[in-house]
């Protein structure tokens, strides 16, 4: 019997874990949301410089727990692609793979993230005070 009560609470628990994300993700509006994953995606493949390419979906959305449509999937592709700091990999199994540009390169070299990059071309600054 106890076994079933645990069983029972976990699925309880993941239950309520699933109802709060997209809550979470629904109050978040279109452009910060596609600022955010700009950035995850940026840092990663940055961070992840030594490998050829990784795969959008298994390597950093999956690891990120960013869990999509495969409409939003299509559409965040298409948005990182035009951005010109990604490009996709070509060649056979390759196929969702990305990997950083030159420019996309540089542009993490000298400013570390896209908000970084943003807040610095805005000429703004996140300190209230300034």
């Amino acid at each position: 019997m106890k076994k079933k009560a645990r069983i029972t609470q976990h699925k309880e628990a993941t239950k309520t874990v699933a109802k709060q994300q997209p809550q979470q993700a629904q109050s978040m509006d279109q452009p910060t949301f596609d600022r955010n994953v700009m950035d995850a995606t940026l840092r990663v493949l940055f961070e992840n410089a030594d490998k050829n390419a990784l795969d959008l979906r298994t390597d950093i959305f999956d690891k990120a727990n960013l869990h999509l449509s495969d409409s939003e999937m299509e559409r965040l592709w298409d948005v990182l692609i035009s951005s010109g700091w990604v490009s996709p990999t070509i060649g056979f199994g390759h196929a969702g793979k990305l990997e950083l540009t030159k420019a996309g390169f540089q542009m993490m070299s000298q400013y570390g993230s896209y908000t970084n990059y943003i807040t610095a071309m805005h000429g703004t600054t996140t300190d209230p005070k300034a």
